[in-house]
């Protein structure tokens, strides 16, 4: 099963057709993401053209955000173009490093690079779309996604989702995502399956 709406809408046991629910069943896909995130310290699905600078950089490897690596379309070390220069790129772990292991070309670098990276959503590891589906069914199954009171999620009024932006929860309405338990407790019984997953730390 893909991580898509699609299959969050046969998740919830809607027909394809029906889009009824789909601003919550989104909702509970990005809060589920969101803590996975969160609890791995990275970002996980694909992004193109995802840009991040590092400042100040004097070792001769630095680490992106979001991985695996597809590719790396732009690295500007202190605004020089250095795509064709020798530098190496461990996708897997989402590291680059200078070729010649002595650090980066200037004491205290400035480097802006330019990448695809993160898991398909419709080719995920069966273990981490396992840990997000569990998360979103704790999420949208929980009373409200069946026509139950919404208290926002564990008495949260609102939270800042990674890519999405602060959610807020109308106490006073009814919704498909409820939510008796926190969150971060929707992960506890899934957080060994996500240790291969979190950030590497040379």
């Amino acid at each position: 099963m893909a991580w898509t709406i699609e299959a969050a809408r046969k998740r919830a046991g809607l027909a394809d057709s029906d889009t009824s629910q789909d601003a919550d069943l989104t909702l509970a896909m990005a809060l589920a993401v969101a803590q996975v995130e969160n609890y791995c310290d990275r970002k996980i699905l694909l992004m193109p053209n995802v840009e991040e600078t590092f400042f100040r950089v004097t070792s001769n490897s630095i680490q992106l955000e979001r991985y695996p690596v597809v590719f790396v379309s732009s690295l500007l070390v202190n605004e020089s173009d250095w795509i064709t220069q020798p530098f190496e790129v461990n996708k897997k772990i989402g590291l680059i490093m200078h070729s010649g292991g002595f650090g980066w070309p200037f004491d205290g670098a400035t480097v802006v690079v330019t990448y695809n990276g993160g898991y398909d959503p419709e080719a995920l590891p069966p273990d981490l779309e396992l840990v997000l589906w569990s998360v979103f069914d704790g999420l949208y199954n929980d009373g409200a996604g069946a026509g139950g009171d919404s208290g926002g999620i564990g008495g949260i009024a609102s939270i800042q989702v990674p890519d999405v932006g602060t959610v807020r929860f109308d106490n006073g309405a009814s919704s498909g995502i409820s939510g008796n338990a926190a969150v971060g407790d929707l992960l506890g019984p899934f957080a060994p399956l996500l240790q291969a997953y979190v950030r590497y730390s040379a």
